[in-house]
């Protein structure tokens, strides 16, 4: 008797019920993963102890135009290569960010377009995150990519920001073992940053997130 007939009487074979399940499971969880990813963010100015565990909330860290020329003076030490530590604090980073790193041209053809990048410090971790644009199945939806860490040992490109947490949208990147350093990877070579400050980054002999500043430690 051909297969055909076998499969009439006895039905699918246990490969073929395994191979089956699998597929389910994982187009289940590609479909959860897109469902988050796309879940809207809520963007608040400050934690609430009413913040609702199946939300992702999005804190932006504070501005200040007065920033602005303390941080000038402070990037010209770590350009120079000075020694010494210098502190830096979210307002001065966000005065450099909104003069320096202006976000890429939207593009409908990339999948992931950065907008203005924003960092917040609080409790000895970096905050840094991004309301973005993610391109897909020929749609557009507006995305909060944020990510929050500390600095690894520097390496010969100076210091390596480490996310200790990382959400893409509602989607806990974070908690996919080996996931987070590949995002990551891949965010970073959308953003561009001055030559200048990579090469002052370069100088760099560690940094560190204490409290709400970051301190640079020049060599």
């Amino acid at each position: 008797m051909d297969n055909p007939h076998l499969r009439a009487l006895h039905g699918p074979g246990l490969i073929e019920i395994v191979l089956g399940v699998s597929l389910s499971l994982l187009a289940g969880v590609a479909l959860a993963a897109a469902w988050l990813v796309i879940k809207p963010v809520e963007t608040v100015k400050e934690p609430s102890d009413e913040a609702l565990p199946s939300v992702v909330y999005f804190v932006p860290g504070e501005t200040s135009a007065a920033s602005g020329r303390t941080w000038m003076r402070k990037r010209q030490v770590l350009l120079e290569g000075q020694t010494g530590d210098l502190a830096i604090f979210e307002q001065e980073l966000n005065a450099w960010a909104s003069a320096t790193l202006k976000p890429p041209a939207a593009d409908a053809t990339e999948t992931v377009v950065p907008g203005q990048i924003n960092f917040r410090i609080r409790d000895s971790l970096l905050q840094i995150g991004a309301p973005s644009t993610l391109n897909i199945f020929g749609m557009s939806f507006p995305v909060v990519i944020q990510a929050r860490g500390t600095f690894g040992p520097s390496t010969g490109n100076g210091p390596v920001f480490t996310a200790k947490e990382l959400y893409f949208g509602s989607l806990a990147v974070h908690r996919v073992p080996g996931l987070t350093a590949t995002v990551m990877s891949n965010l970073s070579r959308v953003q561009s940053f001055p030559d200048d400050v990579v090469a002052g980054w370069k100088k760099l002999a560690s940094a560190s997130v204490d409290g709400e500043v970051v301190t640079l430690k020049l060599p």
